[in-house]
């Protein structure tokens, strides 16, 4: 998904019900799969340290990591936790997102791959990208038996300058992302 794709995916979240908006900005800012985020829960938050820890149970090669919650991650959290939303009922949230965005031909799992594919442009390496998404993949064999760092500070740096780079993308006004080069005024 482009960046102007994503943009306008993040304001037709606004046309949403709040828990499932929220659902689609957290995809969005913290690259996990839409069952990670549907079932957040309390006890995985620590707020004052901004921070999501997801436990082994509910991820998917079962090693769990903590992932930062930027501020616009974290306004999106008590609509999301108030409310029990299923992730199988994606559907309409999906074609609703379509029809209110323009933005067709993708899945919600694109948010994903869309976070991954930003890390690469932002510079951040392939293995702490790989790390962002907590994939393990790489870190089999003799790398997963010497390298015993978590990669959690890099994570979160990682995480963090993608979810300012979204911020950047999405709290601008339509238009305000042009650079004058020169005055106009006589």
């Amino acid at each position: 998904m482009t960046d102007a794709e994503l943009v306008r995916v993040w304001h037709a979240a606004d046309g949403l019900a709040p828990p499932a908006r929220a659902l689609v900005r957290l995809l969005i800012l913290t690259g996990c799969r839409v069952g990670e985020v549907a079932g957040i829960r309390p006890a995985e938050l620590d707020r004052a340290a901004g921070a999501w820890t997801l436990p082994p149970e509910r991820v998917k090669n079962k090693r769990g990591y903590t992932l930062p919650l930027g501020t616009l991650a974290t306004a999106e959290l008590d609509p999301l936790l108030a409310h029990n939303l299923p992730a199988g009922s994606t559907s309409y949230l999906k074609s609703r997102l379509d029809e209110l965005s323009g933005v067709t031909g993708w899945r919600l799992h694109d948010l994903r791959r869309t976070c991954r594919t930003g890390l690469a442009k932002l510079g951040i390496s392939r293995d702490i990208a790989e790390a962002c998404l907590n994939h393990v993949r790489d870190r089999r064999g003799l790398v997963g038996v010497y390298d015993r760092h978590d990669y959690r500070n890099e994570i979160a740096a990682a995480l963090l300058r993608w979810h300012d780079h979204v911020a950047g993308l999405v709290t601008l006004p339509p238009g305000d992302n042009v650079v004058r080069l020169h005055s106009t005024a006589a």
